[in-house]
């Protein structure tokens, strides 16, 4: 069972970050490279694997496997989908927004006796794969004029599109509909990835 005694901080830390002057328009244009997708592969199985393991052991026994099929899942999706920096940035934003959310559940859970019987868990090994498509999929719908539909991406990943759509629909509901990343803390990353 974890053990926690507060909720921790998911984010990346990018308190290293040299600033880099990109103008804003250019941003949501420029193509994610193989070492972008690489920092973002590592940096989810992280997040991913700090909520669902028990231990510190366990995380480092999962990391690596994790770390390369998330490589492989965003160089399919960046072939298929033409997957830019920002969208890619956004994702880690809301798999870190949605893993928090978990990691405060379970904390809420803990701590309260009475709900522990009602608590369940949202994010776990077999569904990280619907998690991290879907955050992909609202953050293209976020940054893009034109972004991929719902069937689309149901159809990409052989899922049913309404499934996905059912996915999609509790990912916003367990965000509370908030899916706004701050500008400030987009740059951060922004500027780490450009490292």
């Amino acid at each position: 069972m974890l053990s926690v005694e507060s909720v921790p901080k998911i984010v990346p830390d990018f308190a290293e970050v040299k600033a880099t002057v990109v103008p804003l328009e250019n941003v949501c244009e420029m193509a994610v490279n193989d070492r972008q997708l690489i920092l973002a592969s590592s940096a989810i199985a992280q997040i991913v694997l700090k909520v669902i393991c028990a231990d510190q052991e366990e995380l480092q026994s999962k990391f690596e496997r994790m770390k390369e099929v998330l490589r492989n899942f965003f160089e399919f999706v960046r072939l298929s989908t033409n997957l830019s920096l920002a969208e890619l940035i956004y994702s880690i934003w809301l798999v870190s927004r949605f893993s928090e959310k978990e990691a405060e559940n379970k904390f809420k859970c803990m701590n309260q006796p009475l709900v522990k019987e009602q608590c369940e868990t949202v994010i776990n090994e077999s569904n990280i794969g619907t998690v991290l498509l879907v955050s992909l999929e609202i953050s293209q719908k976020v940054l893009r004029d034109r972004a991929k539909k719902n069937t689309y991406w149901a159809h990409l990943f052989d899922l049913s599109v309404e499934n996905f759509n059912r996915s999609e629909a509790a990912y916003l509901k367990w965000l509370d509909y908030s899916v706004w990343l701050d500008e400030e803390i987009f740059n951060e990353m922004f500027q780490a990835m450009l490292l």
